[in-house]
């Protein structure tokens, strides 16, 4: 199938669809009609499922042996015919770097590049096409959790208020339900029953558009460096179904001294 040919503003406007819910897919690299539960599993809690998780991810010592990983993904979106390269770098405890590249067809070469910078206190996005822009306090505040890269270890800390909603089945899987922050801003997590990994997650995404329900879920787990990752996510948002297709994962790796820099139009 020919690539449907899209302008560099039809470019433009397919990175603001992508660009905030790809924020969330990271938070699985750092370990994705609710039912009210089965007698199976009517024991289980919030925190008997976090403590199962992370032990299912490789424990507690393997997860903090590790305080930086970059990443690479094929993304495809497959209802445009759309790929591009994103190039996630994230350091303990809650910065995160992302690029994303997406090749202009029938633009000479051109190609559409997004990078979104949190370095823990600030954030900032820096477009080929839209200049530089500073993030929200709503985009601040919500990156802050995004951004965490032991959120299993700091599940509690995080999500006080998070609630145990029993089993229920997420694309054919049945996994345990929790909900933290019960309310407007609502995030569903999603354990699978019978490996505690995390295989989804629910979440509205906050940007300079607006809010969108987005959903993530996680599949092909493999061991790393001690730590179970997933290799392929698929990001579904009211838009499109966006997959994501892990190439090269690097555990501590040696990383630029500036990638978490301020820009200098923002200083």
């Amino acid at each position: 199938m020919d690539k449907v040919p899209v302008k560099v503003d039809e470019s433009r406007a397919i990175l603001q669809i992508i660009k905030n819910p790809m924020r969330h897919v990271f938070l699985f690299s750092a370990i994705f009609l609710l039912s009210a539960g089965s007698s199976v599993f009517a024991e289980e809690s919030v925190k008997s499922v976090i403590s199962k998780s992370i032990e299912a991810v490789g424990g507690k010592d393997a997860m903090l042996a590790i305080t930086s990983r970059k990443s690479v993904y094929e993304m495809f979106i497959p209802a445009m015919n759309i790929s591009a390269e994103v190039t996630v770098i994230q350091e303990a405890p809650d910065k995160l770097y992302s690029k994303t590249v997406m090749p202009v067809p029938g633009g000479g070469g051109a190609a559409a590049e997004q990078v979104m910078v949190f370095n823990g206190t600030e954030g900032w996005e820096i477009s080929n096409m839209g200049g530089v822009r500073s993030l929200s306090s709503d985009e601040i505040a919500s990156q802050k959790v995004q951004s965490d890269f032991y959120l299993l270890l700091d599940f509690h800390n995080r999500f006080p208020e998070s609630q145990y909603k029993g089993v229920d089945n997420y694309h054919g899987t049945q996994a345990h339900v929790i909900i933290a922050n019960p309310g407007t801003n609502a995030t569903t997590f999603y354990f699978n029953t019978d490996t505690y990994l995390l295989i989804g997650m629910k979440v509205n995404a906050v940007s300079e558009i607006g809010e969108m329900e987005v959903n993530i879920e996680a599949q092909e787990f493999l061991k790393k460096d001690g730590v179970m990752i997933p290799q392929r996510m698929i990001v579904r948002n009211p838009f499109s179904e966006i997959i994501m297709q892990a190439k090269v994962v690097q555990h501590n790796p040696e990383l630029d001294a500036d990638v978490f820099a301020v820009p200098a139009e923002l200083r």
